[in-house]
């Protein structure tokens, strides 16, 4: 993802799951989703800068 500045973002998962959150390799930490399945994910980003995110269910 890139953005001008800070970034969110929802994800449609599987309900009251735990996944664990990349971002650039590092941990965010395991995040569970609530009933409908709603995971939301921010990062703060430089202008201009890119980060990859990679979610894995736990």
């Amino acid at each position: 993802m890139s953005a001008a500045g800070d970034v969110q973002f929802t994800l449609e998962l599987e309900p009251e799951s735990e996944y664990r959150v990349m971002i650039d390799e590092v941990s965010a930490g395991a995040m569970r989703t609530n009933l409908s399945g709603k995971l939301s994910v921010s990062a703060e980003l430089n202008p201009e800068e890119r980060a990859a995110v990679k979610v894995v269910k736990c």
